[in-house]
């Protein structure tokens, strides 16, 4: 019977024997898909078997599983009996639901495909995401989220593990959990699975953390008693994975009661004074990021003596503010024991009354306050003490309108006797309280004074005033074609005062740029005696002033310059024109350009001899030597 039904396999797949259809072959029937995945199957190799009725005519039949998203897959190479054909395709994605076809073909590739038959192979299930890992007082708190798919098998739970010491199963329903487990101070790194019938899926790892846990109680502190102080000392306790910030330390009366509130601090000591009469035992409490720790156990009981509690005053404010004279600050005085406070000062600079402080006179004053024994405490004193200061003031007369060029000395003067400081802004300087004008313009003068050991700083003392440019002065006569002199304002007719050659004296005129300007205290001279001036380069010898001076030598006629290189663009220059003999000539000022770079006016000399170009800018002054010959 067996080799019988071999034979009919043999011939079902040769084709031998089984007529086919007058229209082609026909579709497989019954065609059915069950897993075959074994146990701990990855998530991408899932396995199933396609079973389906042999076709009548057909000599191969083609298997295959498709599904949105994933690689099309083909069955194995058929296997078939009398009555059942297989095929097995691997490397599925589990939890996918896939499409699976069987084709009948037979030996004129006619074709015909069953219908799509829906499966979902089975795989252990994706790995859940991790979400967050917190550390809270004596617990781990994990929470994740489910996998994006359970393998196509109900998800039995998830099974979370340090590797080590701690292991739990989670149920299948549940995105976080508690470890309450760990050991506060140590280290941990926990990962997570999810689980089917299949085996567990890919392991999640959580982010490392220390466990933590309010610190442990401190060992019962020790006490070093003096009168009604004491200063209590103790060990740190653990810290339990999160540092110690601070501790409190209760004063407990007899009754086990707290006396107050308790004294902070950041170190393993702490003080309390003042402590009334009676016996008293301490505790600790140590704090972190997490909390307090339990209250130690109690150091060993002191007793507080009637009569020797502290009663130093205090003072309200702590820190008492220097005064002026005549000025007074609010002070209060109070003692420990409730009891009377006497206050006294030294009346020659300060006096107290009613909690007033009023300074009488420049010095230290001293504010002495001591308070009497009572019952429960001792007597007691403390002082504080705050500088008085003399007031002061500037005086600094008004400063006139000036005209250029020159400087002004002042001398400002404070009513202490100390030297008053002066500052300039504007078109000027200040040095060693010479004013120097430096443009046309305003000039400000502040003068202040600080202060000293005895006196209060002065209220600043501010004064403006405006600089004018200079202006040309006027001749004293003139002289016509004929003769004639010039009066004080004018000259005559044709015969007579200045005519069309002539001049007469007259009111002066506004200064024109770069004409020369003559200094009032000088004698009167034309500067056309000994120079011309020419706005043109041509021809003319320069020289840069590099240093404090430089030196030129040029015939009389002679064309001449001085440059000043390296200077700031909107810097205002000074410039003097010194004759042979002497005398002084003020020409306009002028600002450097953009180039930063200032010429001077071109000079011709008229008279051998030795001549200067001065030129300055604020406290700067650069002159050129010029050496005029025949």
């Amino acid at each position: 019977m067996k080799k019988s039904i071999a034979i009919f396999a043999a011939a079902l797949l040769a084709g031998i024997g089984f007529p086919t259809s007058a229209h082609g072959v026909s579709a497989p029937t019954s065609v059915s898909v069950e897993s075959k995945s074994l146990a701990n199957t990855a998530l991408d190799q899932a396995v199933v078997q396609v079973t389906w009725a042999p076709v009548t005519g057909a000599v191969a039949y083609s298997v295959s599983a498709t599904a949105t998203g994933q690689t099309a897959r083909a069955g194995s190479p058929s296997s078939c009996t009398v009555s059942l054909c297989s095929s097995t395709i691997g490397s599925l994605s589990g939890g996918v639901i896939y499409d699976f076809i069987v084709t009948a073909i037979d030996t004129n590739d006619n074709q015909a495909a069953a219908q799509a038959v829906k499966f979902e192979p089975k795989s252990i299930p994706a790995a859940p995401a991790v979400v967050s890992i917190v550390t809270v007082d004596g617990a781990i708190n994990l929470t994740w989220s489910a996998p994006s798919t359970s393998g196509g098998l109900a998800l039995d739970g998830y099974v979370i593990t340090d590797g080590a010491n701690i292991t739990k199963n989670i149920a299948a329903d549940k995105v976080s959990d508690s470890i309450t487990t760990a050991t506060a101070g140590s280290t941990y790194s926990f990962t997570i699975k999810a689980k089917n019938a299949l085996g567990n899926s890919a392991a999640s790892t959580f982010t490392t953390v220390t466990a933590v846990a309010s610190p442990s109680a401190p060992a019962a502190p020790t006490i070093q008693q003096s009168a009604s102080s004491i200063t209590a000392t103790w060990t740190a306790p653990a810290a339990n994975g999160s540092v110690i910030t601070g501790y409190k330390t209760y004063l407990i009366d007899n009754s086990g009661n707290d006396v107050g509130s308790a004294t902070l601090t950041t170190t393993t000591t702490a003080s309390i004074t003042n402590i009334a009469a009676g016996t008293y035992t301490v505790k600790v409490v140590a704090t972190n990021a997490v909390g307090d720790s339990v209250r130690s156990a109690a150091s060993s009981s002191f007793t507080v003596a009637a009569g020797s509690a502290a009663n130093t005053p205090v003072f309200t404010p702590t820190s008492l503010t220097n005064l002026d004279i005549g000025a007074t600050q609010s002070v209060s005085v109070v003692a420990p024991s409730g009891g009377t406070v006497t206050v006294s000062t030294n009346s020659a600079v300060c006096t107290y009354s009613a909690g007033i402080v009023t300074a009488v006179a420049s010095g230290l004053c001293t504010i002495s306050a001591s308070a009497d024994a009572t019952s429960g405490f001792a007597a007691g004193t403390a002082s504080k003490t705050f500088t008085v200061k003399s007031t002061q003031n500037i005086v600094f007369a008004s400063i006139a309108n000036q005209t250029l060029p020159g400087t002004l000395t002042i001398a400002p003067t404070a009513s202490s006797s100390l030297v008053v400081a002066l500052a300039a802004s504007g078109t000027c300087t200040i040095s060693n309280r010479v004013i120097t004008f430096t443009a046309a313009g305003t000039c400000t003068i502040t003068a202040s004074q600080a202060g000293s050991a005895n006196f209060s700083a002065a209220p600043n003392v501010i004064r403006s005033f405006t600089i004018a440019a200079g202006t040309v002065a006027g001749g004293s006569g003139g002289g016509g074609s004929t003769g004639g002199g010039g009066g004080s304002t004018g000259g005559g007719g044709s015969s007579g005062g200045g005519g069309s050659t002539g001049g007469g004296g007259g009111t002066t005129t506004p200064t024109k740029p770069n004409r020369p300007i003559i200094i009032p205290s000088k004698p009167i001279a034309s500067p056309s005696t000994y120079f011309a001036t020419s706005s043109s380069t041509s021809g003319a010898a320069s020289a840069r002033v590099s240093g404090s001076s430089a030196s030129v030598s040029v015939k009389i006629g002679k064309p001449v310059f001085a440059t000043l290189t390296g200077l700031k663009a909107g810097t205002v220059v000074m410039t003097k024109i010194k004759s042979n003999d002497g005398k002084i000539f003020v020409l306009s000022p002028k600002k450097v350009g953009s180039s930063k770079v200032f010429s001077s006016s071109v000079i011709k000399p008229k008279k051998a001899g030795t001549y200067a170009i001065i030129m300055s800018y604020g406290s700067v002054t650069k002159t050129l030597k010029i050496t005029v010959k025949k």
